[in-house]
């Protein structure tokens, strides 16, 4: 109850307030953000693109040198198994012209699906080599427990050109967990770590990203700096 209590009233307040003041954050002018939303969909007379319209895309956007291109999205390849080969060989194709930093999303769960296989850090590397994450003390840091068992992300097929996956677990009330503990020397960051240019920092004090704390409720969330809910109608 106190919880709720947090989050549909005290926080609802605070952003409010935040706004009546003029002290909203500001989408950086640098961020573009695309969506594939409901008029998309209609215009493509489909509700996803492929796998192959996705990497080409990706490979489009990459000719204006980006920093980095993110994808709020878990690939797969398509149910027609005799289609996979040639969708391979499309991504690998126009993966290979991006030369900025492709993210992608992967998910954690509890609940075993019988159709995909966990992802495991021999399957898709150490999901910590694609951070640059600093551990410190790792056997003494009590304060991430492991909460999931399984990791779910691309399929397998698309891991030797997807390297950089994070987490997109979001908990529906405006927070989100910046890392998750699989296992004791297995941690899965947030997807925005990706963007973290020199160093993640955890420790028994908590997180740092290039020298910034990261605020933490004490459940060991973070909240998502929303912008105004005027702005986005006016970013749509």
């Amino acid at each position: 109850l106190a919880d709720q209590i947090n989050v549909k009233l005290i926080k609802t307040l605070e952003f409010r307030f935040r706004a009546l003041a003029g002290m909203n954050p500001t989408l950086d002018p640098r961020i573009k953000v695309f969506a594939f939303d409901d008029r998309t969909a209609a215009k493509a007379q489909y509700p996803d693109l492929s796998i192959r319209d996705w990497s080409m895309l990706a490979a489009e956007v990459a000719k204006f040198k980006p920093k980095g291109i993110f994808f709020d999205k878990v690939f797969g390849l398509p149910m027609n198994q005799r289609q996979i080969p040639a969708a391979v060989e499309t991504v690998n194709s126009a993966i290979n012209r991006v030369d900025t930093r492709l993210v992608h999303g992967i998910f954690v769960s509890n609940t075993k699906i019988r159709s995909h296989n966990t992802h495991i850090q021999e399957a898709h590397g150490d999901f910590n080599q694609s951070f640059p994450i600093k551990l410190q003390n790792t056997s003494h840091i009590k304060w991430i427990q492991p909460t999931y068992q399984h990791v779910y992300g691309a399929h397998p097929k698309l891991r030797p050109f997807l390297r950089n996956p994070g987490h997109n677990n979001y908990d529906g009330n405006g927070r989100f967990f910046p890392v998750y503990r699989i296992q004791p020397d297995w941690f899965v960051p947030h997807w925005a770590f990706q963007a973290v240019q020199h160093e993640i920092l955890i420790n028994e004090d908590g997180i740092k990203a290039d020298g910034y704390d990261i605020p933490m409720d004490s459940q060991n969330r973070s909240w998502v700096n929303f912008l105004d809910r005027d702005d986005y109608t006016s970013y749509a």
